[in-house]
C-alpha cells in the first residue's frame, strides 16, 4: 500500500473519529454530485434538451446522500455497542459497496433519458 492508504486505512480502523471524517464523507459525497451534475448541465447546454430524466437523476441524488448518512452512521461508531448500530454496521457492510455505483447508474440513466427525450415546441 502506498503512504497515504496506510494512513487513511489506520484513520477510519479508529472509532469516534469525530468532525473529519464528517468533513471527508460529507465532502466526498458534495463532489460526486456537484460532479454529476455538472456532466449534466454540459450534455444539457451541448443538446438543448430542457425535458426528461429529472426522476432518475433525483433517485441519484437521494442514493448518493443515503450512502453518505450510512457511511457517516457505520464510521462514527466503529464498535456497535447496541442493537441498532450493529444492525446498521450489518446492513452497511452489504450495502456500502454497491450504493455509490447505483447512484451512478440512476444519474447517467437520467443524462440518458434526457437526451433521447424528444422535447416540446415552446
Amino acid at each position: 500500500m502506498t503512504k497515504r492508504g496506510i494512513q487513511t486505512a489506520q484513520i477510519f480502523n479508529q472509532t469516534n473519529l469525530g468532525i473529519t471524517a464528517d468533513v471527508y464523507f460529507i465532502g466526498l459525497g458534495v463532489l460526486g454530485i456537484a460532479t454529476a451534475m455538472v456532466i449534466g448541465g454540459l450534455m444539457k447546454s451541448v443538446i438543448h434538451h430542457q425535458f426528461g430524466g429529472q426522476r432518475l437523476k433525483r433517485w441519484g441524488i437521494i442514493t448518493a446522500i443515503v450512502t453518505m448518512l450510512l457511511a457517516l452512521a457505520m464510521y462514527q461508531n466503529g464498535v456497535a455497542t447496541t442493537a441498532t448500530l450493529s444492525v446498521i454496521s450489518t446492513i452497511g457492510a452489504v450495502l456500502l459497496p454497491f450504493l455509490p455505483w447505483l447512484a451512478v447508474i440512476f444519474y447517467g440513466l437520467g443524462i440518458v433519458k434526457n437526451l433521447i427525450t424528444p422535447q416540446k415546441m415552446p
